[in-house]
């Protein structure tokens, strides 16, 4: 086998330099080099038959095709979270039910509101943007003998879900405790705005909502936007 000892194949200036049909130059990669390419360099078809080098992106950045007859590009992968968020509590120790009554639980007491907007006066909150969300409500109660009764999600006025409760052993007439509620996925646009009531049917004697205290939130609502849904 003959060696050919080379520093430059230079071609005329009407043609390129070609290798014949079926052969190749061959080599370990690191035998061959392109003096414009630096690290970090993605090599690229950009026309048919040329060969093109695109430079490095930034750090955190993905290659991305635009498809045929494109060249590909770097891209930044986009923010997500699941906000607008919110987990409100009560700062009340207790709040009265009145008997066979839906009252507004008084969540004026905001853990965080991200991105969301809860009103403090009127125990409601707006999420501002629209979407799927992922919605629970818990409340802890306290009846002087015994009942049944609900806890409400509502939406614009009007009850979206629910989760009930009965106690029905009048026979020995003592304090009934108990935490109700539960979570539900409903729709929400930019402008609803939701709130949380409480319904109990009392057999007899009174009730309160409690809320145990300010670092241990056992009556609340929460809620966050899901993504991709």
């Amino acid at each position: 086998m003959s060696k050919l000892l080379v520093d430059e194949i230079g071609g005329n200036a009407a043609a390129d330099t070609t290798i014949a049909s079926g052969k190749k130059i061959a080599g370990t990669a690191s035998q061959f080099k392109m003096t414009d390419v630096v690290q970090g360099d993605v090599l690229y078809g950009s026309a048919a038959d040329t060969l093109s080098r695109l430079a490095p992106g930034t750090s955190g950045q993905y290659l991305q095709t635009a498809g045929a007859a494109a060249n590909p590009t770097w891209a930044t992968v986009a923010a997500v979270d699941n906000t607008p968020a919110w987990h409100v509590g009560m700062n009340s120790s207790t709040q009265a039910i009145s008997d066979a009554t839906a009252t507004k639980v008084e969540l004026d007491d905001v853990k965080f509101d991200t991105g969301f907007t809860w009103d403090t006066t009127n125990y409601k909150g707006t999420p501002g943007t629209a979407g799927k969300y992922l919605i629970g409500c818990f409340a802890d109660l306290d009846y002087a003998a015994w009942g049944w009764g609900w806890v409400y999600l509502y939406k614009n006025g009007a009850s979206q879900a629910f989760w009930g409760f009965q106690d029905n052993t009048p026979e020995d007439a003592e304090e009934g405790l108990t935490s109700v509620g539960g979570s539900t996925i409903i729709d929400l646009g930019a402008t609803d705005y939701v709130e949380m009531f409480v319904y109990i049917d009392y057999y007899s004697g009174t009730g309160t909502i409690r809320q145990y205290d300010a670092t241990q939130c056992v009556t609340y609502m929460s809620g966050m936007k899901l993504i991709g849904a």
